[in-house]
């Protein structure tokens, strides 16, 4: 019997000790992605000189909040935070391929990527 509640105090130690280093991983994880947005927020409003080194900062900060909902759907163990985080992913797939061809059709025609140059969108 003693040999029983020590097995069971033993592992109750190991689950509590484990559970308490997830939720530490989980919590420095969003605020690394934090982080990390809010440097990508910083460069997008700073770098505004290059079209492409814009758009690379945009997709940076999308992926911090991709990464920041997956962290988020782990602590909670919802599911729903997977498929919103996935559709983030496809939004983020598909912005970045708009980008990079409205990027392209302005250096066929102007051959550069300075957004000072970019007078021709206005409407």
């Amino acid at each position: 019997m003693k040999a029983f509640l020590f097995f069971k105090i033993f592992f109750f130690k190991i689950i509590i000790f484990y559970f308490f280093f997830f939720l530490n991983l989980c919590i420095n994880l969003l605020f690394l992605t934090n982080s990390i947005f809010y440097i990508a927020i910083f460069c997008i409003f700073y770098h505004k000189t290059n079209f492409l080194i814009t758009l690379l900062f945009i997709e940076l900060s999308y992926s911090c909040i991709f990464f920041s909902y997956i962290i988020i759907a782990l602590i909670f163990e919802n599911i729903n935070g997977f498929f919103l985080s996935f559709t983030l992913l496809i939004l983020i797939a598909c912005e970045s391929v708009i980008g990079l061809g409205i990027l392209l059709n302005l250096y066929k025609n102007d051959y550069t990527i300075k957004q000072e140059d970019f007078t021709n969108l206005k409407g």
